[in-house]
């Protein structure tokens, strides 16, 4: 089944608005709030039937997810690279970067990337490891790198 189209711009707008919101709220607390709606998130998707995410095999996780957003109209692509306490996320043609990019100018980290969030609750449920966002940097035209540290 696929997706009912949904409106970047409004969508962006929507989550700025709730973003900066909870930033303004409960200020340096929003990661942790974050974190769990990652949690949520991640249950939601295999409750909707989404397969294969919990997996303990990277390759399946990335295939399932790169192929869930973009169909979802997250991105256009999607990739993982594990590199020791890092997992490096490739994302290219975000539909997001514009907001992340407007909170950072704004001093607001990137606390609530969508891809992050699933990725910090995939990586703690799945593969046994603590994990924080550590960086989300634009690497070209609605493209990001986004750096999770692992811990054990």
């Amino acid at each position: 089944m696929a997706p009912e189209k949904v409106d970047r711009l409004g969508t962006n707008a929507l989550l700025y608005a709730f973003t900066k919101a909870l930033h303004r709220a409960v200020g340096g607390s929003a990661a942790a709030v974050m974190r769990q709606a990652g949690s949520d998130m991640l249950k939601e998707l295999t409750a909707l039937g989404i397969n294969g995410l919990d997996s303990t095999d990277i390759n399946v996780i990335q295939k399932k997810l790169a192929k869930l957003f973009k169909d979802l109209g997250f991105c256009d692509e999607i990739s993982f690279e594990r590199d020791d306490d890092l997992l490096k996320i490739h994302v290219k043609g975000c539909s997001f970067w514009e907001l992340t990019q407007h909170l950072k100018e704004e001093g607001i980290p990137p606390f609530a990337c969508p891809f992050a969030g699933v990725m910090v609750a995939v990586a703690e449920n799945n593969l046994g490891v603590r994990a924080r966002i550590k960086e989300i940097t634009p690497v070209g035209d609605r493209a990001s790198l986004i750096l999770l540290q692992l811990h054990a």
